[in-house]
């Protein structure tokens, strides 16, 4: 039978700290007498966290109390109840460890035990009073045969084109972290609240917290744990890192995973933060009309970004030449622009060049103007004004080699000009 009870003992001699396990089951003999005045010593029992089954002495291969580099003998009855010889002094943190063999390892580290608390008030007196105190402490150890499942997680980065989840690309590390002892384990939280009553106590196995975290390296966007890796209902936190352009992930909670509850998961990344593709520099303000008789590229614009681009698709020419108009002296009755007949052919003069963080615009008057309309010569104009390159709203740019960070060039227009509510270039801007 278990006998549990809780007591508090006056008496004249101090007692060193407690031991587990007697002399014939390898314990260490009694410290000697102690110089603290107030002393602690444990009972209770060791049970099976699956079954609730209370483990008899020969299931015990030892118990083990410490503080300090101090070992506290500790006696084991025949049905596995167990008592500590030799006393803990108060305010001494203190060490539990028990082996079984069949159970996993299960080491509890526990604060110190105050005085008596009808003595702890005393303002005076309380330097001349020994006293012993008995606590009631059960354990419980969970079974090496009871395993989890094996598991297999999935990291999924994002495909650059869709912005769908890309499965078996990712490459890095992850880190599963116990938070909870098992959900099975009996005795973890038996009241009516969850929590254990508060007419006992138990030990808790900082073991299964402090030393059963799993760190792996893994390669195409898999991971797996074999049967028995994790420890059955534990519920693991989950830590993804390492993966080049993603951001760290950690799956806390609900979000991590319980052994045994889980076999499969997929885990989505998010990529990491970087400041969106913007233009930084215009120079349509100083740019100048090419004259109408110019054989060469004029009404030259360049936008500078704020780092290298490429254009998305290859109708980014054809689309500026389709949106090219220009103003000139005088307005009409002189030859206009070609027709845009051939998709691929800037037939209107236009040229747009790509070259590291620029994109150049320019318009060469011999190639765009026509020399006469339906087989009658017109007049070239005496002067050209103003060109615009519109049509640019259908352009998207993205930084070199990036396409999560795409942007519609008319968009970018209007961030620099707000004011303007354009996606047009004009040779030159006028205030």
């Amino acid at each position: 039978m278990t006998g549990r009870h809780d007591g508090i003992r006056l008496s004249v001699a101090l007692v060193a700290v407690v031991a587990l396990g007697s002399l014939g089951a390898g314990g260490c003999g009694t410290n000697g007498p102690t110089s603290a005045d107030h002393s602690v010593y444990f009972e209770g029992n060791v049970f099976d966290g699956a079954l609730g089954a209370l483990l008899a002495k020969p299931m015990l291969t030892s118990i083990a109390i410490g503080y300090r580099d101090k070992t506290i003998k500790v006696a084991i009855g025949d049905d596995g109840r167990f008592t500590s010889q030799d006393p803990l002094p108060t305010w001494q943190d203190y060490m539990v460890t028990i082996v079984a063999a069949g159970y996993r390892p299960f080491v509890s580290h526990n604060p110190g035990f105050e005085v008596p608390a009808s003595l702890a008030a005393m303002q005076s007196g309380l330097a001349e009073i020994s006293t012993t105190q008995t606590f009631s402490f059960d354990a419980y150890l969970f079974p090496t045969s009871l395993m989890a499942p094996a598991v297999a997680l999935s990291i999924a980065t994002l495909d650059d084109t869709t912005g769908l989840p890309a499965l078996g690309k990712a490459s890095g590390k992850i880190r599963l972290r116990p938070q909870t002892q098992s959900g099975l384990q009996v005795g973890a939280g038996d009241g009516v609240t969850g929590a254990p009553r508060a007419s006992r106590r138990v030990w808790a196995n900082d073991n299964d917290l402090l030393t059963q975290t799993i760190i792996k390296t893994f390669t195409n966007g898999k991971v797996d744990f074999a049967m028995g890796e994790l420890l059955y209902g534990v519920q693991y936190e989950v830590s993804i890192y390492d993966v080049n352009g993603y951001q760290p992930t950690v799956l806390s909670g609900a979000g991590g995973i319980v052994a045994g509850a889980v076999l499969s998961k997929t885990i989505q990344l998010v990529k990491v933060l970087r400041d969106p593709l913007r233009i930084t520099a215009n120079t349509a303000t100083m740019c100048t009309p090419p004259s109408p008789t110019a054989t060469t590229p004029g009404a030259q614009i360049v936008l500078t970004f704020s780092e290298n681009i490429e254009a998305v698709g290859t109708t980014f020419a054809e689309d500026v030449d389709v949106g090219l108009s220009i103003v000139t002296t005088p307005p009409f009755n002189v030859c206009p622009l070609k027709l845009n007949a051939d998709p691929t052919k800037q037939e209107r003069g236009s040229s747009v060049a790509i070259s590291g963080m620029t994109m150049t615009f320019a318009f060469n008057p011999s190639v765009g103007l026509t020399d006469g309309m339906g087989g009658v010569l017109c007049t070239a104009p005496t002067a050209i004004t103003s060109v615009t390159y519109g049509n640019l709203g259908t352009i998207v740019l993205q930084p070199m080699g990036d396409p999560s960070r795409k942007r519609n060039l008319g968009q970018m227009l209007q961030e620099l000009n707000p004011s303007a509510f354009s996606t047009s270039l004009v040779c030159p801007t006028r205030p």
